[in-house]
């Protein structure tokens, strides 16, 4: 798989502007941000899957009338599938036939679904891939990675565990406490700091972000 799957997000990002510059590009940044979260998208959340087979997508719909499926990737630039052998497709692990890519998804042959009604009995299945199939540079993860991962503030709050990624015209990181639940996008002036070893990651809280109170 070329090293440029797009699953994958450096850590060591950073953009570097003056002060005053990087203030009001934050603040820029920030009422996207809240714009965003107001409109509605497509609610595709990154559940963490057995550490040896992160789900990088889904079977949006059966193709044609000889088996193949239609998987959306979270990241629509992913190329994640090309080298994969194997997909586990709603639990169950398929070798892959086929693999080509159209303007908007992959379509692909597992072995054994070899017609059009076994295709369509698979539609919104989650698909991971073998993480030994994903060639990954120092520094880069999968969106799935993140999920259990425990947030604190720049003060070392803990603001509770992020419990899924959405995914849309900015991808946001879900994060739940005993007591609300918020999300905050997923860009490194707000997530500064991702500790996998240590599993835990620093949230740079906007003011005013919207919270959901939870019901104890």
């Amino acid at each position: 798989m070329p090293k440029s799957a797009k699953e994958n997000r450096s850590r060591d990002f950073r953009v570097v502007l003056s002060c005053g510059a990087q203030d009001k590009w934050l603040r820029r940044l920030i009422d996207k941000a809240h714009a965003l979260l107001s409109e509605p998208q497509s609610r595709m959340s990154v559940e963490r899957d057995l550490e040896e087979w992160p789900e990088i997508g889904f079977v949006l719909k059966a193709h044609g009338v000889r088996g193949q499926v239609c998987v959306q990737t979270y990241q629509k630039e992913s190329e994640s599938l090309w080298d994969a052998r194997e997909l586990k497709v709603g639990g169950k692990v398929y070798e892959l036939t086929e693999c080509k890519r159209s303007q908007k998804f992959f379509i692909v042959g597992l072995k054994g679904v070899a017609d059009r009604d076994v295709a369509h009995g698979l539609k919104g299945k989650a698909v991971g891939v073998q993480r030994k199939d994903l060639d990954l540079d120092e520094g880069e993860y999968l969106l799935s990675d993140l999920v259990g991962l425990t947030a604190y503030d720049d003060q070392d709050k803990r603001l509770g565990v992020v419990t899924s990624v959405e995914t849309g015209p900015q991808d946001r990181l879900v994060v739940v406490s005993e007591y609300e639940e918020f999300q905050v996008p997923l860009v490194d002036e707000l997530v500064p700091h991702i500790d996998f070893e240590g599993k835990r990651l620093v949230i740079k809280l906007p003011d005013g972000l919207p919270t959901v109170k939870r019901e104890r």
